[in-house]
């Protein structure tokens, strides 16, 4: 996909008289494949005017969290009484999500898989506004993929947690944040994939914390001790 298009229509975005006209061509950008790789690579570079990247950043986060879902509710009922009760009475509780009916996303396969793989790295690269753009998407992306369409998440938690830069650590724990969040207030029979990952990752949390605690006096890493600390009083509620 063409990058120069998108980034126009993102630059004419930030323009009121513009934005409508802009945010129609990008809906129709939106259901080429390829997609969202030209978002990233936008978001990412540069050479690219700040304004479309954090215009890119913001679009993409409304994009994934509108489009991301495949019409599987990962919080429909598997309770057999109520799935019976609700076959009873003809109401079909594992295709609805509270109100609104299931549909296909509109996502490609590629594109999804494109951003499963490069989206921790992409927050790597950045720093605020468009690192917090980037790490609500992964929240999205936690909710509707983890663990079984997003399976090596946890190994590139894993892995950046595991190098000595500070910086690395600060980014992947706040998007660690967003999946013990995600499982905080859960019923501790659906609770099963975080309990799993908790035991790869709690060891390497307390390392780090005690190492950072003992010698690193930084805003980074009272940062860091912060979000593990959140992390870990979420995780225990």
């Amino acid at each position: 996909m063409d990058l120069a298009p998108v980034i126009e229509s993102l630059q004419a975005t930030l323009a009121p008289q513009l934005r409508q006209q802009a945010e129609e061509k990008l809906a129709q950008f939106s259901i080429t494949p390829g997609f969202i790789p030209c978002l990233i690579q936008i978001i990412l570079s540069e050479q690219c005017d700040m304004g479309a990247r954090q215009a890119g950043a913001i679009y993409l986060k409304n994009y994934v969290n509108t489009n991301w879902p495949d019409g599987t509710d990962p919080n429909a009922t598997a309770d057999p009484d109520i799935l019976a009760l609700a076959n009873a009475v003809n109401i079909d509780v594992s295709k609805t999500n509270g109100d609104h009916p299931q549909r296909a996303s509109s996502i490609s396969d590629a594109d999804k898989d494109y951003l499963r793989n490069i989206l921790i790295d992409a927050i790597l690269r950045t720093k605020d506004p468009l690192r917090c753009q980037l790490i609500t998407a992964a929240g999205t992306l936690i909710k509707c993929d983890f663990p079984s369409k997003w399976p090596q998440f946890i190994n590139q938690i894993h892995v950046c947690l595991s190098t000595d830069n500070i910086e690395t650590w600060n980014s992947v724990l706040l998007v660690f944040y967003s999946l013990v969040q995600y499982y905080e207030y859960k019923k501790s029979e659906d609770r099963g994939p975080m309990d799993d990952v908790m035991l790869v990752i709690l060891p390497l949390l307390h390392q780090r914390l005690m190492q950072l605690f003992a010698h690193n006096d930084s805003d980074q890493s009272a940062l860091s001790q912060k979000t593990i600390l959140k992390i870990f009083h979420a995780y225990i509620q």
